[in-house]
């Protein structure tokens, strides 16, 4: 265990972590597997250790439970008590337990099937075509022209979205993608909750009106028995279409540049196409687009890696750590898109895994074997890579790559 005292080894704030944090995970898995920050929040970097925290009944996803969050609240009683109204009002399958966490998810799972998204491959398969269609070579930002626009052009289709709403969902999206940045206020964090509450009322109230063959009227059909509520349906609903917005944006050019800067695998990936879907596993696992969780709140007495957790703690797996740790992944720092087996972290486990991860994996993999199909000697062009600010969700603010 490690006490407050010693040296700082994670700190969200430090601008060297969006570029490569991964000599500082190494050495909090060396150092100090546990590790508790100044804040009062336990950090975990150990596979072993990361695993039994996501099994543990002793941690809770509820949102309004963690004291992080129970600081950052008003001192005002009556500006507070708004504050836990609207939270509570926000709060999704993501940041419940069970029993309510089961209820929430049942709506999502009648809904959102493996058929359906099955069903939308071949779509998908044209909207990357379109996508490269409209490049403007010889050299194109492949986040703005290609890896930001798939997954939010794919979901909107898929719940009927206007065409013409795409944008202003695109923008909805990157405000709701900051708002889980560990830096970001609450008050922004409410507002841009707010913002995409009020389109997804929207959409929905014009869905009743006019249904169709979408995933928005599957979900108000779903919920026709009265097992959710109107606010639970809409920011459901939300949750759906924004989830896996900049993840799968960061996964798909993550890719892309993982592949382009390790040629022998990309070479290895162009004689066995087949390993498609094992070499977005291994992105998955290499640099997860979600590198770790938000702070869960521990609400029973236990020990974890040799701390020992009480209630209220809040407790952190670093996924991104976890997934090199190489008690479970040997050389974890060589990418190997053949590697089996690989259980990596990066759409959670057990009841919160992730609802969306069959959906995104389909679009990665369409995406970043169609782009080399066209572009085979496609080729970075920047020396120095711009990475988003947000540190939970890590990507490229922009990939800019010569075509032929």
């Amino acid at each position: 265990m490690t006490s407050t005292a010693e040296p700082v080894l994670f700190d969200p704030a430090d601008p060297e972590l969006r570029r490569d944090p991964y000599p500082t995970y190494r050495r909090m898995r060396e150092v100090a597997p546990a590790w508790r920050s100044p804040t009062g929040i336990w950090y975990f970097t150990r596979y072993a250790d990361s695993f039994e925290l996501f099994r543990s009944p002793a941690l809770s996803y509820d949102s309004t439970a963690t004291a992080a969050y129970q600081a950052s609240l008003s001192s005002d009683p009556e500006e507070r008590a708004r504050q836990l109204e609207e939270t509570r009002r926000n709060r999704s399958l993501l940041d419940v337990d069970p029993p309510e966490h089961t209820r929430l998810r049942s709506l999502i799972n009648r809904a959102f099937t493996a058929p359906v998204v099955e069903a939308a491959r071949p779509r998908i398969v044209g909207f990357v075509d379109q996508l490269m269609d409209a490049f403007e070579g010889p050299v194109v930002d492949l986040v703005g022209a290609y890896g930001s626009l798939l997954p939010i052009i794919v979901i909107c289709d898929m719940m009927g979205v206007d065409p013409a709403e795409r944008h202003e969902f695109l923008d909805i999206g990157h405000a709701v993608a900051r708002s889980v940045d560990p830096d970001v206020p609450l008050e922004e964090k409410l507002a841009a909750n707010q913002r995409m509450r009020t389109y997804i009322g929207g959409l929905l109230d014009a869905r009743r009106a006019t249904p169709g063959d979408d995933l928005t009227t599957r979900l108000i059909q779903a919920a026709a028995d009265g097992r959710v509520t109107e606010e639970e349906l809409v920011i459901n609903t939300g949750i759906l279409l924004v989830a896996g917005f900049e993840t799968t944006t960061n996964l798909i050019t993550n890719a892309v540049y993982r592949l382009v800067t390790h040629p022998d695998q990309l070479a290895r990936l162009r004689a066995e196409p087949g390993l498609i879907k094992s070499a977005i596993e291994e992105v998955l696992r290499f640099d997860p687009p979600s590198q770790f969780m938000r702070p869960r709140t521990i609400i029973a007495e236990v020990e974890v890696g040799g701390a020992r957790l009480h209630p209220g703690d809040p407790v952190v797996p670093l996924i991104a750590a976890a997934n090199r740790d190489p008690e479970e992944f040997p050389d974890p720092d060589t990418f190997d898109i053949g590697r089996t087996p690989n259980r990596h972290f990066s759409f959670g486990v057990g009841p919160h895994l992730c609802v969306g991860a069959a959906l995104a994996r389909m679009e990665a993999q369409i995406a970043v074997e169609r782009l080399f199909d066209r572009y085979p000697n496609l080729s970075l062009v920047d020396e120095e890579l711009e990475y988003r600010p947000n540190l939970q969700l890590r990507g490229f603010a922009k990939l800019n790559a010569r075509l032929g």
